[in-house]
């Protein structure tokens, strides 16, 4: 049992050297009996706050503390043990600890922090802070330690040298003497070699020929001379062959002197290494001194410490059975005793019991790469008792000193008394200037105001106007008014920041998630883009009184900008009080199988690539966790390697590995440094501090978390715009897109998302598909539902979607009313009206197909209510063709509700119940507005609509109506899609005839081309390009028949007797003139005189919808260009009329003949050039002449 706590225990945030968890540390700990316990990870306080939780909540004292790397003369890396007395002392370590982050070495492919003496220093203080000598590895032990080491240097390398080549060896003098000998004989030889050879090469050739005189003239001087000369060439011949026995003993010597002197460089190179030790061996005897004087050192080192620390150093004792610990110990005990330095007993807690040892070995073999041998020290480093650990420090120390040591650990446990306190860090809005704003509750309510003009042109209604004034009051007495303003500061600004560099374009930042959006408050600050009360999204889900936790505004930033918002606020709030936050990577499923299968083989080389494909083979079993689905796994490898294999990888699952950063969250202080809340961690890979804890924890200890979302997706959009904006010239505003059907019907319906975000897996494409999708309101709830938990009921919903299924309802109140009024609601159960649901609109046509000129009637009965509702208003909306004219519409009545006219958009005046439209009509919306929360009544409404086009066809009358009740559920009651065909007037016999010769493609090819016969070159796109109202494609099946231009006087009688077409653009502003550039990229001029409706005259079958593009349009009041473009047409219909264009067949022949036509004639035109003659004045003209003549 432990009468008091331990002082040093790791857990696995000493990465890849503890595998224990702090749950099992705390819980083992109070089953001890121990009353305080501290956590001392290596150079990292990463499980400080967790730890601190943990043992507040089974009643054991937390002291918070870290084992530093201290850098010392004789070691980077000595140990050093600091223990928070008090909130101030962990302060201090906090500060310490992330100031040691500035100074990392890169070890083991570790990340190693360096404390260093300054920052002791700067920090420390004994009233706050105890300190303790550590282990085997402390700063003091070092000391004492380094003389063996140092000796054990000296000795490691005097052995090396036995393998050197040494400069005074007798073997070497010897070799250096011969080869000097060797030198000195070659030079003699050289030399003699030399003047023989001037001997050797005379000629006698000359003396001979003098000789031959002498003895016609003088025999005894003839006589004289021939001795002489037989004398010379007795003495040249024996000079030659001298010289070529020189020129052998030379060769001879120099082969040996070769032979010697190379074993003399052998030698040298040797004795170079040899000459380097004997250096390296002087070095460290100059380091090497007496036990004595390392223990002057040692003593010299406490007092540096007691200097700043008092009685708050200690000297700690340890023995896990080392060599090292026998040996210096007893000194640290001796030099405590003589110091008065008290003593501290600890067990260097790495495991929890003897047999975890084998999982360390596993973990620190993964951090070193190569097998770790478990040695006698690493199975002593569990949780020993009391007991055991006197019996082990009795082994080395006498027993005065261990008692002094036990009873230390009492007098540390006593002397921690470490509070949290309960403080908030929560930042402060600063203005442009970076000064702190005093009110920030009024700039809250001040910014909201402003931002209803741009939210709600129109003016806020009562509803919203509540929600906000609600809103506003529990933000602001919450204390939240600064931080929805910094949020809105820092979302506009990367706004801002996204268009800037977009040159005006850039959508940098996402319209807004999670539970921030359903506050309006939210929406008219601008941080999020979705009006919440349209939607029904509540505000309790993002902040109310009785919420305890922080409130959540989760924001999406494109790639582009988001790095440059994180530095703004840096900027603006101080980069000491912005700070990432960190996270774990732990040992899971597939990856810690295959590092149990390397560790295995290393240990085993003779068996590694049976571990390895074994490994594998598991580890591609595996889907999530190894414990998880450890019984089915064992059924499939059952072998004895296998077992080896998921031993391991069963108790190691779960171990910390690594440190890294959180992909959003971003933590902003109060102005103070961050450090001395929260320790820092400097992430090397990512270059960036973080917090030494999670996001939870960092809110535990009272700071804000911002989410800073990065999504890529933004940059796709953003891009795209961009590009848009840069070919077309057409700037697109993504936060006012309006919905359309085709959207739905055509992508999400049928599953074609594969970039679309939350919607690109399989899973979801697959349930678009079966869902199928209409409106905005499905797209909410197959979100909400594709997830753990109401994913289960996705089929029962695609079933009670198609009618499939009837719904079943747990709560009988939320049941509708039955028969034909049954929907399906878009918040997955039905609506909530206290009544009824509204009655389904009744829709019909008087007359189902048209010809040119014919009327139809729309009847569209009970609007409104048959039964009791609580409906706040409904909506009825339809789309009109536009080959289709509205004549005139007839209003609904009804007693207690206000009924609103929208004409393609616009609220229009309506007078005795009936309409009359001035300008084409593209939209139609009626809104019914009740007055009375119970609303009972129906009533009528009906349209006459014309056909304006002489062509055959069909369109589609889209219709849709929607009721939202009292309480703002949403839900669809009527949609459908009513078909109109339309008949062409019968043709005469003399018309068809009468065509000029002309068909369908010369006549477009003559349309094309202005009165010179050119094709007219493509319009620019304008800068601010005018939309004209979306008209749906005509059948291809049928082509529209262009009245004979020979028979001017009945062209005139037909244009008398139709309608003009209206041209309008997305404004409904009618326009005179347009030239209209079609999605196929044909160019069309039409005018208001134009007997044609846009779509008969547009040929190429493009629907001129959002992209087509209208230009140089003029308005009604130009009266003079009306005339103008009305004889310019008459003058081209008559050019087209007298210039007929036979028709040519499409068969092969045709082409074949049009083919050699075209070659035939381009080599004439060839030979034309090739075989002219030149004039003879030009071809005496100069250059520029020839050009010209060319």
């Amino acid at each position: 049992m432990k009468a008091y706590g331990f002082i040093h225990t790791h857990s696995e945030y000493s990465l890849k050297d503890a595998p224990l968890k702090l749950a099992d540390i705390v819980k083992e700990a109070k089953k001890m009996g121990a009353t305080a316990i501290a956590l001392t990870d290596h150079g990292t306080a990463a499980g400080w706050i967790e730890f601190y939780d943990l043992c507040k909540n089974e009643g054991i004292k937390p002291i918070l503390g870290v084992e530093a790397y201290i850098r010392s003369e004789t070691n980077s890396r000595t140990h050093l043990i600091l223990l928070a007395k008090n909130y101030t002392g962990y302060k201090e370590i906090s500060q310490a600890i992330s100031d040691s982050n500035e100074n990392i070495e890169r070890i083991a492919d570790m990340d190693i922090p360096i404390m260093t003496k300054e920052i002791l220093q700067k920090y420390l203080h004994g009233d706050n802070v105890i300190v303790t000598s550590a282990c085997v590895s402390g700063v003091l032990s070092e000391i004492l330690l380094s003389r063996k080491k140092i000796q054990e240097q000296v000795d490691s390398i005097k052995k090396k040298m036995d393998d050197y080549y040494s400069p005074y060896d007798t073997g070497y003098l010897k070799n250096k003497e011969l080869v000097s000998s060797l030198d000195t004989e070659i030079a003699e030889l050289t030399a003699k070699k030399e003047k023989l050879e001037i001997i050797a090469k005379r000629n006698f050739r000359e003396q001979k020929k003098s000789l031959s005189i002498y003895k016609k003239e003088d025999l005894s001087l003839y006589e004289e001379r021939k001795k002489q000369l037989e004398k010379e060439e007795q003495e040249t011949k024996e000079a030659k062959k001298s010289v070529s026995e020189i020129k052998k003993q030379i060769q001879n010597k120099k082969r040996s002197r070769t032979l010697i002197n190379g074993r003399c460089k052998d030698a040298e190179k040797k004795q170079q290494k040899y000459i380097e030790a004997e250096a390296e061996i002087c070095e460290l005897t100059k380091k090497l001194t007496t036990e004595e004087g390392a223990i002057q050192k040692v003593k010299k080192e406490i007092s540096w410490y007691t200097s700043f620390l008092g009685e708050s150093f200690y000297i700690e004792l340890q023995n896990h059975g080392l060599a090292e610990e026998a040996y210096v110990m007893p000194i640290l005990a001796s030099i405590a005793k003589e110091m008065k330095i008290p003593l501290v007993a600890s067990n260097d807690v790495h495991i929890l019991r003897k047999e975890d040892a084998d999982i360390r070995q596993f973990i620190r073999s993964l951090r070193f790469k190569k097998y770790e041998e478990i040695g006698i020290a690493d199975k002593e480093l569990y949780m020993k008792d009391d007991k055991e650990l006197s019996n082990a420090l009795l082994k080395i120390l006498p027993k005065d000193a261990v008692l002094k040591a036990m009873k230390g650990i009492k007098n540390i446990c006593d002397s921690c008394n470490l509070v949290i306190p309960d403080t908030k860090h929560y930042p402060r809005y600063r203005d442009g200037n970076g000064n702190i704003v005093a009110d920030s509750a009024a700039l809250l309510r001040k910014k909201t105001l402003e931002g209803i003009p741009q939210r709600y042109p129109d003016g806020m209604d009562d509803e919203r106007t509540k929600q906000m004034e609600y809103e506003l009051n529990i933000i602001i007495n919450m204390g939240y008014a600064d931080y929805l303003l910094i949020v809105a500061d820092y979302v506009n600004y990367a706004k801002e920041y996204s268009k800037k560099i977009g040159k005006g374009i850039g959508y940098g930042v996402g319209p807004g998630r999670g539970s921030g959006a359903g506050c309006i408050v939210n929406y008219l600050l601008g941080i999020t883009d979705v009006e919440p009360v349209t939607y029904g999204l509540l505000f309790q889900r993002f902040l109310n009184p009785e919420r305890v936790s922080m409130p959540d505004i989760d924001v999406d930033f494109s790639e582009e900008v988001r790095e440059a918002t994180i530095d703004y606020c840096r900027r603006k709030y101080g980069i000491i009080s912005v700070a990432g936050i960190r996270t774990v990577g732990t040992q899971q499923g597939k990856m810690v199988v295959r590092n149990a299968a390397r560790f295995l083989g290393w240990k085993y080389p003779d068996e590694k690539e049976k571990y390895q494909q074994l490994g594998s083979a598991i580890a591609s079993a595996i889907t999530s966790s190894v414990n998880k689905e450890i019984d089915e796994i064992r059924k499939e490898f059952s072998d004895s390697l296998s077992e080896n294999i998921l031993s391991i990888a069963t108790r190691a699952e779960g171990i910390a590995n690594s440190f890294g950063v959180h992909a959003a969250g971003v933590i902003i202080g109060d102005g103070q440094p961050l450090k001395e809340i929260i320790p820092l961690l400097y992430n090397t890979k990512k270059a960036q501090w973080v917090i030494q804890c999670d996001m939870n924890k960092g809110e535990r200890m009272g700071c804000l978390k911002m989410d800073f979302l990065g999504l890529k997706n933004l940059d796709i959009m953003t891009n795209s715009i961009r590009l848009i904006y840069k070919r077309k010239g057409i700037s697109i505003d993504l936060s006012n897109l309006p919905f359309e059907d085709v959207v739905f019907k055509e992508i999400f319906a049928k599953g074609n998302t594969g970039c679309v975000f939350q919607f690109e897996s399989g899973g979801m494409k697959q349930m678009l598909v079966k869902f199928g999708p209409e409106s905005f309101e499905d797209i909410i709830l197959l979100v909400a539902s594709y997830r753990p938990g109401p994913m289960q009921y996705i089929p029962d919903m695609i079933e009670i979607k198609h009618k499939r299924k009837k719904a079943e309802y747990i709560i009988p109140q939320l049941e509708d009313a039955e028969g034909e009024n049954e929907t399906f609601c878009h918040s997955s159960i039905r609506t909530n009206c206290r009544y009824s649901i509204p009655d389904k609109p009744d829709v019909s046509l008087s007359k189902n197909t048209l010809k040119y000129g014919e009327s139809t009637e729309m009847h569209i009965k009970n609007l409104g209510s048959s039964g009791n509702t609580d409906i706040d208003h409904q909506e009825f909306k339809m789309n009109i063709p536009a080959r289709l004219d509205i004549e005139k519409i007839k209003m609904p009545e009804f007693d207690n509700a206000d009924v609103e006219l929208y004409i393609n958009g616009k609220k229009v005046e309506v007078e005795n119940g009936e309409y009359i439209p001035e300008k084409a009509v593209a939209s139609i919306e009626l809104m019914i507005r009740t007055k009375e929360q119970t609303f009972k009544q129906t009533s009528d409404m009906s349209f006459i609509l014309k056909n304006s086009v002489d062509t055959k066809g069909s369109e589609n009358l889209q219709a849709f109506s929607k009721t939202v009740c009292a309480n703002k559920t949403t839900f669809k009651v009527y949609s459908e899609s009513l078909n109109i065909k339309f008949e062409k007037e019968n043709v005469k016999d003399d018309d068809k005839n009468n065509n000029d010769g002309k068909d369908d493609d010369a006549k477009k090819d003559d349309d094309k081309k202005d009165d010179n016969g050119k094709e007219p070159s493509k319009p620019s796109v304008p800068t601010t390009p005018v939309t004209p109202t979306p008209i749906p494609n005509p059948s291809d099946n049928n082509t529209p028949v262009t009245p004979s231009p020979n028979d001017k006087n009945k062209k005139e009688e037909e244009k008398k007797n139709k309608k003009p077409v209206k041209i309008v653009d997305n404004t409904g502003l009618s326009l005179k003139k347009a030239k209209v550039t079609s999605n196929k990229g044909a160019v069309y001029d039409f005018t208001s005189n134009d007997t044609k409706s846009v779509a008969s005259i547009m040929k190429d079958g493009t629907n001129m919808d959002n992209e087509t593009k209208i230009e140089n349009d003029i308005p009604d009041n130009s009266t003079e260009e009306k005339n103008n473009l009305e004889e310019e047409m008459e003058k081209v219909k008559e050019k087209k009329a007298q210039n007929p264009v036979k028709k040519v067949k499409n068969n092969r022949f045709a082409k074949v003949a049009i083919v050699g036509g075209i070659v035939l004639s381009a080599c004439i035109i060839a030979s034309y050039f090739l075989l002219r003659t030149p004039k003879e004045e030009t071809r005496k003209g100069g250059v520029d002449d020839k050009k010209n003549n060319d």
